[in-house]
């Protein structure tokens, strides 16, 4: 207690860090919050500090001969983790970095609360748990936190996201994120083409005339928007970054049904990430893939097919044209797809064309083919197999519902 009122009686004697605070944000800051702390340093000792909670970052002032200076900044999306053990400490994890800080009663609640609010208002569909961790003692102060929240969003009208998902103020967000200029004919194209045709599929086509740098904060969009259910990036190669921005959608999309990478530059490695984070989703209602025209290889199909596999539902689209795939990982895709037993029930388009099967991969994927399945379109064009090889797990299969056989430029005899 006496530590306690020490440090009370510290903050009231700090130095004033706000006075010019507002020449030394970016000219686009909203100010939400600013409180006097003690920050604890390296060798705990506490020293004077502002914090300054704006509608995307957080700021920590120092002064210097008198002067207030930005110490460091870092965004909400690289908060981790909230500790706090007691109402006047608190901890921010963000990115490689820890900050500890002493505050007046009350204050750590009010400060936790602004960055949850301002959170809520940037990603309205996103779970606060999905966006960061926090450990509260008590574990009831949580209460009052949501309450302040529910306040200062009611108080701001609520929490309407505006057109298409509230896309434009995520793709604001996302911006300030990647430290990427926010491009106003974005903004426009969803507000005004997107929104008037209630198009669900978001095109990278649409978008291809900007920097690579530039696609990266419009595909994060996604991972906390309802209202597109598509992406697709036909002929747009992916760069390195705009691989983990999918990767990010796939993980944490409420609504992404279809994924269209054709002709993306995806290599087996890029496909493997994309895998995993879709295994760890907790929310897919993914449907449709199509992977067609990048070498992913035999080891980045096996590493989606074991994805696939475990999948709690199935999918109704598979496209994977020449991608490099051989009659091992087609063996392999093939396990995958009788292991989930959803897919005989949803997979309804099986796209393998131009890849190099052979008669084994075929023989693999009639184990499959053979069951009890609802396939309308098969392509198998370009596989390099024979065909009484196909046609007699056919009989058995799919015929009932075959619409569409493609086996086009292939061999009559094995």
């Amino acid at each position: 207690r006496l530590l306690d009122r020490a440090c009370a009686l510290e903050m009231e004697s700090q130095p004033n860090f706000f006075a010019h605070a507002k020449r030394l944000l970016p000219v686009d800051a909203e100010i939400c919050l600013q409180k006097a702390v003690q920050l604890e340093n390296q060798k705990e000792r506490l020293e004077p500090r502002g914090l300054i909670v704006t509608r995307r970052r957080i700021f920590i002032l120092s002064q210097s001969k008198g002067s207030s200076k930005i110490e460091s900044n870092f965004h909400f999306l690289a908060i981790s983790r909230f500790e706090s053990a007691k109402p006047n400490q608190f901890v921010i994890h963000a990115g490689n970095h820890s900050y500890s800080f002493r505050v007046n009663a009350g204050d750590a609640d009010e400060v936790i609360a602004s960055v949850l609010t301002a959170l809520r208002s940037n990603l309205p569909h996103t779970p606060l748990e999905s966006l960061v961790k926090w450990t509260l003692e008590p574990a009831n102060r949580f209460e009052s936190i949501r309450s302040l929240v529910a306040s200062a969003i009611d108080s701001a009208g609520g929490s309407d996201a505006g057109p298409c998902g509230g896309f434009a103020g995520a793709y604001a967000f996302m911006c300030n994120f990647f430290h990427t200029e926010f491009r106003a004919e974005v903004e426009w194209d969803i507000n005004t083409i997107y929104h008037s045709h209630g198009t669900k599929q978001l095109d990278l086509r649409d978008f291809d005339h900007l920097d690579a740098r530039d696609l990266v904060p419009i595909i994060a969009s996604l991972a906390h928007n309802n209202w597109f259910t598509k992406l697709s990036s036909q002929g747009v190669k992916l760069s390195q970054d705009a691989v983990e921005a999918v990767a990010k959608v796939l993980e944490l999309s409420p609504a992404l049904e279809e994924l269209s990478l054709e002709h993306a530059g995806l290599t087996k490695d890029s496909v493997s990430k994309l895998a995993a984070s879709l295994q760890s989703s907790t929310r897919s209602v993914l449907r449709s893939l199509d992977f067609s025209g990048n070498l992913l290889e035999d080891k980045g199909v096996s590493n989606l097919a074991a994805v696939i596999g475990e999948m709690d539902h199935g999918l109704e689209v598979l496209k994977l044209a020449k991608v490099g795939l051989t009659a091992k990982g087609v063996a392999t895709l093939s396990q995958a797809l009788k292991k989930n037993e959803h897919n005989f029930r949803s997979l309804k388009v099986i796209k393998l064309s131009d890849n190099q099967l052979n008669p084994e991969g075929i023989t693999a994927l009639m184990e499959f083919l053979v069951g009890n399945n609802v396939v309308q379109h098969l392509d198998l064009s370009k596989t390099n197999c024979a065909l009484e090889k196909i046609f007699g797990g056919l009989l058995r299969g799919c015929c009932p519902n075959l619409q569409h056989l493609d086996l086009s430029d292939r061999k009559s005899g094995s």
